[in-house]
């Protein structure tokens, strides 16, 4: 039996609180404080070799090598995480992650570990690294604001593969307008759409801004 579907229904929509990750990482949830794993995904023996009932409760630093241990530590109670963030780390039996800490608007006073396994271990960067450096290169030598916006787009459809990507201004009142766009040839433009507020619900807007 369909449901109705309205505007009003996206609002409610928890897309804030997905409840999965993808199978390619695992997430940790931690208490902010004390760094002790309150919650792990169900890929985390698969990925990372560590058993869920080994996790749950442990001090998480504890799950890596002594190194690691005092990278994560350390960079887990950062007041900016930016400043730290990704972190190389490796478990007890050589498995390296890159790993990225942040702290979540809920539940309030735990910070989540994302871990994400590294293809080639060498003695630089990732292989990610190197179109990234060249992403920001390239953004950093532009200046205007439009040409910006414009250069975004296509650098993150480069790094990423998506089919599209739209670069969305938001007014005051949070009606939004796509000022640029990368996208595949065979898609429509939606460069220049004005959207109404209700486009991007409220819960969604702090992952567009």
């Amino acid at each position: 039996m369909a449901s109705d579907v309205t505007l009003a229904n996206c609002e409610d929509e928890p897309i804030h609180v997905p409840g999965a990750v993808q199978p390619h990482g695992a997430l940790l949830v931690l208490e902010a404080t004390s760094l002790v794993v309150l919650e792990v995904s169900q890929s985390l023996e698969i990925v990372c070799g560590i058993a869920p009932s080994a996790a749950l409760g442990a001090f998480a630093p504890s799950l890596f090598d002594a190194e690691s241990s005092a990278r994560l530590a350390a960079g887990a109670t950062s007041a900016d995480l930016r400043l730290v963030n990704p972190l190389r780390v490796t478990t007890a039996d050589g498995r390296v992650f890159d790993a990225v800490l942040h702290r979540p608007l809920a539940p309030e006073g735990c910070v989540v570990l994302e871990l994400e396994p590294v293809a080639e271990v060498g003695t630089g960067s990732s292989g990610f690294d190197p179109r990234l450096r060249e992403a920001l290169l390239t953004l950093q030598i532009t200046t205007d604001r439009a040409s910006l916006a414009k250069a975004a787009a296509e650098q993150v459809r480069l790094l990423t593969g998506f089919d599209r990507v739209m670069v969305y201004r938001f007014d005051r009142d949070f009606n939004g307008q796509v000022i640029a766009e990368a996208k595949a040839d065979h898609l429509d433009s939606f460069l220049h759409q004005r959207y109404p507020a209700s486009d991007i619900p409220a819960q969604a807007r702090p992952r567009s801004t």
